[in-house]
């Protein structure tokens, strides 16, 4: 590459050198509040929305294997309104929110099985992550066990 070939010019320096737009230019979208790119791809007025849409679940849906259910007013609710069921089912049983670093873990490894005797409570993540891999469980990291409740059965 010949050398000097990027140096920078006097007119570059004093901003003279043109510049992208000419002066007086007015962009594509001045005026414009937001993108309207098509009339047929926008919401409009009486269109059906959650509850009166015909796909409506119930506010029940699969999201990366996990069953997630619409509470906009759970504490812990993502910007959607859902949470992940198997959390709300812990919360009820030992009847308190769950804290962000607490973690439940699937027993049989089924994201889908919520049943309660099907579900651990770990303390943290790193605690949980030492019972997936190495199999170590120490009591005291450990909230809620579902096997306990296999036992008494």
């Amino acid at each position: 590459m010949p050398k000097g070939i990027y140096k920078r010019t006097p007119e570059m320096k004093t901003g003279k050198h043109g510049g992208a737009f000419k002066i007086g230019h007015q962009p594509w979208n001045k005026g414009l509040r937001g993108l309207h790119f098509s009339q047929a791809t926008e919401f409009k007025k009486g269109q059906f929305s959650l509850e009166k849409h015909p796909n409506w679940k119930g506010g029940i849906v699969l999201y990366h294997g996990y069953v997630r259910v619409r509470m906009p007013d759970h504490p812990f609710s993502d910007s959607r309104g859902y949470i992940r069921q198997h959390r709300l089912i812990i919360e009820k049983h030992i009847g308190r929110y769950l804290t962000p670093v607490e973690t439940v873990h699937h027993i049989d490894g089924n994201k889908t099985n919520n049943s309660l005797n099907n579900l651990m409570l770990f303390i943290s993540r790193s605690s949980h992550v030492r019972f997936e891999k190495y199999g170590i469980e120490k009591s005291e990291d450990i909230i809620f066990d579902g096997r306990l409740l296999c036992k008494d059965n």
